[in-house]
């Protein structure tokens, strides 16, 4: 009981405003998901499992990334930096979240957990924090997209 109220709940109400299906061609069988088309983004979400976490929400752009492959490890080129959020509810109130930057092709792969003012929690476990503190203030109007996306289309707040 006290894992539904302060876990799953959040994600049944998040849920409210989606669609869902199944990832699989099976039905009911396959994976349930739940989507959101806004403009050129999707939102999607997982439900945690039953008694565990596991759950989160991203919003990225739909086309995603895609690149061109080459020999075995090559890539010979790639669309331009894909930038994603991700959302955790926690326990009762609030939100975990994380913003993603990815470029095959110029091999960037970065995470970062932001607080509710998304600035960077714990910022000197970062190896490559200059590189990352870069990509956001580069791409500050994305995340701020990101971020306005899930506020006005999921109902909840996670910039303070």
């Amino acid at each position: 009981m006290i894992w539904y109220f302060g876990h799953k709940r959040p994600y049944d109400k998040i849920a409210e405003h989606m669609t869902s299906g199944y990832l699989e061609e099976d039905g009911e069988t396959g994976i349930k998901r739940y989507f959101l088309e806004v403009g050129e983004y999707t939102v999607s979400l997982k439900m945690p499992t039953y008694l565990c976490e596991g759950g989160y929400i991203c919003i990225s752009r739909t086309r995603g990334y895609t690149g061109v492959l080459g020999e075995p490890g090559e890539i010979l080129e790639g669309d331009d930096l894909l930038v994603s959020i991700y959302i955790w509810p926690k326990y009762f109130k609030g939100y975990t979240v994380g913003i993603e930057f990815m470029d095959d092709y110029n091999s960037i792969w970065e995470q970062v957990e932001v607080d509710s003012n998304l600035e960077i929690i714990d910022s000197e476990e970062y190896e490559n924090l200059e590189l990352i503190l870069k990509l956001m203030e580069e791409n500050a109007d994305e995340i701020n997209l990101l971020v306005s996306i899930a506020e006005e289309n999921l109902g909840i707040d996670i910039v303070d």
